[in-house]
């Protein structure tokens, strides 16, 4: 009988799998899967861990080209004397060269996509190849030049034309170098701060001769009455030759015409400038009284030495006649310019693409020396804060 011992050579030889007795197959499948993706999400996380990384080191990279820019930007900028161009987007200021014994125009502006920096005139030297914003706002201090004056539409300012209640006798007035008629008036609007006198509009006619010229002056009113004054603040001429011989509306327009003060009474005095009664303008005379039109009539036989009310023969004349003018507001979006003022600070936003992808920054610079920037057109500057 053979021996069958555990010891017996002919013992058969046990196989050493790992597996438990019992585990099935599926189980042992399972578990490689298991193992497979702890492995795999191990890997994926060092490399995101990888790449994450080197994205912040890029953006920091690409902060800190913008911060050089910048930190040289201020550098000038901290020791600027003058200021010589200044916009939302440019600046031109000379500073003192390392030495400090000399000075350099430095100018950076951005040049399409691209921010440059020039020095004394030389080629532009490139600093950013994708600027895709380049933003200065200045801090200044000093005073304004005053608002400008808007001009209104033209408006009529004062006309006499009829007399409401009748009788009404219709007449002719002569003009000479002596003869001189005028017509007060006193515009109103108190809410404008001045008026201007475009043009008047006569009723008025020559009779044979064409030579000489029609005279309208605008003068002040002597103090305590409604004469005019022996001063001319405009005065304009039409030359006889174009008045029709029939009694017409003629336009005669004051090219430089004064601002004029509002509330304050004025004359319109009308002359011509020869001695011959050829000119005539047109008149009303009414026997009684009629209602207030905002003009009065005056009238001088000796050069405007002396004026009489009316005609010793009426109780009350007035030449036809038609005043027309300009008031003028205060416009604060007009041009101001910066009448005293110093240059405090400057802040500046810069924003570029670094291989596609964006970075910005935002700085500023405080100017030392304030540079001046007395002439500045007030409206083209990027202020922080809008100049008194």
């Amino acid at each position: 009988m053979p021996d069958r011992t555990p010891n017996s050579s002919f013992a058969q030889p046990r196989v050493r799998s790992g597996i438990r007795p019992g585990v099935s197959l599926v189980e042992v499948l399972f578990s490689l899967t298991v193992i497979a993706l702890i492995s795999a999400a191990s890997t994926a996380a060092i490399r995101m861990m990888a790449k994450n990384g080197g994205d912040a080191e890029k953006a920091a990279q690409d902060r800190a080209t913008l911060s050089i820019v910048l930190n040289r930007m201020r550098q000038e900028l901290t020791s600027a004397l003058t200021v010589t161009e200044l916009t939302s987007g440019s600046i031109t200021f000379a500073t003192p060269d390392i030495s400090g014994s000399a000075s350099n125009t430095v100018r950076y502006t951005r040049s399409g996509s691209q921010l440059t920096r020039q020095v004394n005139g030389a080629a532009a030297v490139v600093l950013l190849d994708t600027c895709d914003d380049f933003k200065l706002l200045a801090d200044v201090e000093g005073t304004l030049s005053p608002p400008a004056n808007a001009d209104s539409a033209e408006l009529l300012l004062v006309e006499h034309q009829t007399y409401l209640l009748p009788p009404i006798t219709t007449s002719e007035l002569s003009l000479t170098a002596t003869s001189l008629v005028a017509q007060t008036f006193t515009p109103g609007d108190v809410t404008a701060q001045s008026f201007k006198v475009s043009r008047a509009r006569l009723m008025v006619r020559r009779t044979t001769t064409t030579s000489g010229n029609l005279v309208l002056e605008i003068r002040p009113t002597r103090s305590g009455t409604d004469d005019p004054a022996s001063t001319v603040i405009d005065r304009t001429l039409l030359a006889l030759s174009s008045l029709s011989t029939t009694a017409a509306w003629v336009d005669v327009p004051f090219a430089t015409a004064s601002a004029l003060t509002i509330g304050t009474e004025y004359a319109l005095v009308m002359s011509s400038d020869i001695s011959f009664t050829y000119t005539r303008v047109t008149a009303d005379t009414a026997s009684l009284s009629q209602v207030a039109d905002g003009t009065l009539y005056r009238r001088s036989t000796d050069g405007g030495s002396t004026w009489t009310p009316v005609p010793v023969t009426a109780a009350l004349t007035d030449a036809r006649f038609q005043l027309y003018g300009r008031y003028q507001t205060t416009d604060q979006s007009g041009t101001r310019t910066v009448q005293s003022g110093r240059l405090k600070s400057l802040l500046v936003h810069i924003a570029a693409t670094f291989s596609g992808k964006s970075a910005a920054l935002d700085g500023g610079a405080v100017c030392l020396n304030q540079p001046n920037l007395a002439g500045f057109v007030a409206n083209n500057l990027p202020l922080i804060k809008p100049l008194p």
